[in-house]
């Protein structure tokens, strides 16, 4: 991750391309100035100081601010504890949950900076030294704040995020998505506290969407949920063994909207939260659901990723209907799927050859996507006996073996994750997104890969 950090962006460039600009206007139409942010010493000693400063001002209406710095979430299998963590005003949580989480807020000492701004005689766009601070308490610091983000990411559904780092009397804006983290230069916010102000006022004033959630999925009706749930438990009676105990009764389940490019229409699934979660910020931040098809009154499996969107990297769901038409067998069978629309691609990658930005690598544009297998099945750790497995790995090889001779195709990433057993013992290929035609270029397609 330490390679996906690109910065410093200048603050007022930051605000431009992440944040519109507010046009407020008061109950009768007349335009609300943005108020004056002024701190005292107490918001640079503590948090409750900080929050106070804030409230105070009134520069967030719409957001309320809690000190979190010695709590945790208990719905978050993590012991993390933001300093200070922000929510809707509306929210009555004492202890914000993650899931509800619109931006977290980071105190450290001012040397505990894992950044570093290079210096006037150290232009970034003619030398282009390292941005991120090779120190262990930097290590430390960043591993603490991208962990934030990627709670936030994997407790909701997320587009992007934003954050704050404030060191001593510092701080630093953050933008994060799948492809890395936009990073800001660092601004005297006790000082000069007007761009700190313009962030809060404009991240008050933008729409969930423009905060980075993902407005294709929402709470599903109360009668999406129950046919859901009188679909899945119809579906365990039925025998369907390697569904696992998803303990729908009293969850929240969630409506997800499926564009299908094939017919060019957009169709929907319910079903609960990720079975299948990445515990990683950025990269392809593949999440496994068992969901049901709303049209088709069946359980599936939805796969909800962002693909690598660079030349010579072809859509999965082409993938597989390629390897459909060629007869390849042992492979599950594809239903519908394509880019999530309206269009959702991550933005990081536009700014590596800005001239502020500093050295970075590993960055490339990954674009929203979402499958649906209509052949589902379990992991391969849960096989029954020696045979099952030996056959489940067989079967594999079979599609791997079919693939490349009548398809020209090299799936490139063969793990214990990526084959299964369906409902009858018999394994199958999955995850078909790195692949490679073996009639391209022989070229690599991007600079970095595992």
């Amino acid at each position: 991750m330490q390679t996906r950090f690109i910065g410093p962006m200048p603050v007022d460039k930051f605000l431009a391309e992440f944040m519109p600009a507010v046009v407020a206007r008061d109950d009768n139409g007349q335009p609300l100035a943005r108020p004056a942010l002024p701190f005292k010493e107490a918001a640079k000693k503590t948090e409750d100081g900080f929050i106070a400063a804030i409230a105070a001002s009134g520069v967030c209406p719409n957001l309320r601010m809690v000190n979190t710095s010695t709590k945790s979430d208990p719905e978050y299998v993590e012991d993390l504890k933001p300093d200070i963590s922000v929510v809707l005003s509306t929210s009555t949580d004492q202890l914000p949950p993650m899931r509800r989480m619109e931006m977290t807020i980071e105190r450290k000492p001012e040397d505990g900076d894992p950044f570093a701004d290079p210096s006037e005689s150290d232009k970034p766009n003619q030398t282009r030294p390292d941005f991120v601070r090779k120190t262990e308490i930097a290590r430390k610091n960043l591993g603490q704040i991208t962990s934030y983000a990627l709670a936030q990411f994997t407790a909701q559904f997320r587009t992007c995020c934003f954050s704050i780092l404030l060191t001593g009397e510092y701080a630093r804006f953050l933008r994060w998505d799948r492809a890395g983290t936009v990073v800001t230069e660092s601004l005297n916010w006790f000082k000069s506290p007007d761009q700190l102000a313009e962030f809060f006022w404009r991240f008050d004033h933008m729409s969930q969407e423009q905060r980075g959630h993902d407005v294709t999925v929402r709470k599903a009706t109360e009668e999406e949920a129950d046919a859901a749930r009188a679909g899945f438990a119809m579906a365990k009676k039925n025998g369907k063994s390697y569904l696992p105990d998803l303990k729908l009764k009293g969850t929240e389940l969630h409506t997800f909207a499926v564009y299908d490019e094939d017919k060019k229409e957009t169709r929907y699934y319910v079903g609960p939260s990720a079975h299948v979660r990445s515990r990683s910020m950025a990269g392809r931040g593949t999440f496994g659901y068992y969901v049901w098809d709303k049209s088709k009154r069946q359980v599936v499996y939805l796969k909800d990723s962002w693909r690598i969107d660079v030349p010579g990297m072809e859509k999965e769901a082409k993938i597989y209907q390629r390897l459909a038409d060629a007869g390849v067998r042992r492979i599950a069978k594809f239903g519908c799927g394509g880019d999530v629309k309206p269009d959702q691609s991550t933005r990081t990658q536009e700014f590596i050859t800005a001239d502020w930005a500093c050295s970075s690598s590993n960055v490339v544009k990954h674009t929203h996507v979402r499958l649906v297998l209509e052949t589902i099945g379990s992991s391969l750790e849960n096989f029954a006996t020696t045979k099952q497995l030996c056959t489940a790995i067989s079967d594999a090889l079979t599609a791997h073996t079919e693939a490349y001779e009548k398809s020209h195709v090299l799936h490139r990433d063969v793990s214990t994750g990526n084959i299964l057993i369906d409902e009858d013992g018999r394994g199958f290929l999955i995850d078909w997104d790195l692949c490679k035609d073996m009639h391209a270029p022989p070229q690599p397609r991007r600079q970095w890969r595992t």
